[in-house]
């Protein structure tokens, strides 16, 4: 259960911490026990959460030794750090999520205490309402389409040698290569075409040399069946053509916020 909302001195953490802040709710909101469950499992004490509320809106936040974000002596000790840091925000962020809309914050966003959190809260209230209501009822879905190398053939003549053999061989390889882009092209344009028409936005992801679609997708959690059914129907031809179909969702609307909370000096 997150703590009540109400902010006195005995809810500020101890004068050497500050505060780490993972997302913004509707105000009022608390969490479940199989949230509770979930963030145990992901090695988060859903206790030590604390909600700094702001009339309908809220930050969702505990308190953080600064100096345990500082970067150890051995770079796979802080890499551990950081990998640690990402899955216990991600797993808080995705039980806000399972319960109702969240903002998720940037990781690693600090905020001095929970008076200037309120503070920076009631500065930007409206247009955090307005991105909460932008992101209700929606999930984000992550898309990845990948060519995998094809395995290196060639016919017995070309082995021995022929030239001719070996030229007419190159050719019809050349040929197979060409059609099966082309048949993922279509595949793929067609995947991104009708994940666009369900979704409400999209999100360019990074490219990879061998990616054919990289995209995130807003989608109505409504329409959550047919995407479903569109993503096995044609990923089964992708698949088919010698493509890998990474499909990740449904996701908090971490490619679709963008809220920063500034530290008030």
């Amino acid at each position: 259960m997150i703590a009540d909302p109400t902010v006195g001195p005995r809810d500020q953490p101890p004068a050497d911490n500050c505060l780490y802040v993972f997302g913004i709710v509707d105000g009022g909101r608390h969490l479940s026990a199989a949230d509770a469950v979930a963030l145990r499992d992901a090695e988060v004490d859903s206790a030590a959460l604390c909600l700094a509320a702001v009339g309908s809106v809220a930050a969702v936040y505990s308190a953080l030794d600064p100096t345990s974000l500082t970067a150890g002596e051995e770079e796979d000790l802080a890499a551990e750090q950081l990998a640690g840091l990402a899955r216990r925000h991600d797993a808080v962020v995705r039980s806000l999520a399972a319960a109702g809309p969240v903002l998720p914050m940037r990781l690693g966003t600090l905020c001095a205490d929970a008076s200037r959190l309120i503070a920076l809260l009631r500065g930007s209230t409206r247009q955090i309402v307005a991105a909460l209501d932008s992101v209700r009822g929606r999930s984000e879905w992550s898309v990845r389409v990948s060519t995998v190398p094809a395995a290196s053939t060639s016919s017995a003549a070309a082995v021995a040698g022929t030239g001719t053999d070996y030229l007419l061989d190159r050719r019809q390889h050349q040929r197979r290569l060409a059609e099966d882009a082309k048949a993922v092209a279509l595949a793929a344009g067609e995947l991104d075409a009708e994940l666009a028409a369900l979704a409400e936005r999209t999100r360019e992801r990074v490219y990879r040399a061998d990616t054919v679609v990289a995209r995130s997708y807003l989608v109505p959690d409504a329409a959550r069946g047919e995407l479903v059914r569109v993503l096995a129907s044609i990923s089964d031809r992708l698949r088919d053509a010698g493509c890998a179909v990474e499909v990740v969702g449904p996701l908090p609307p971490y490619s679709f916020t963008d809220v920063r909370l500034e530290v008030v000096p």
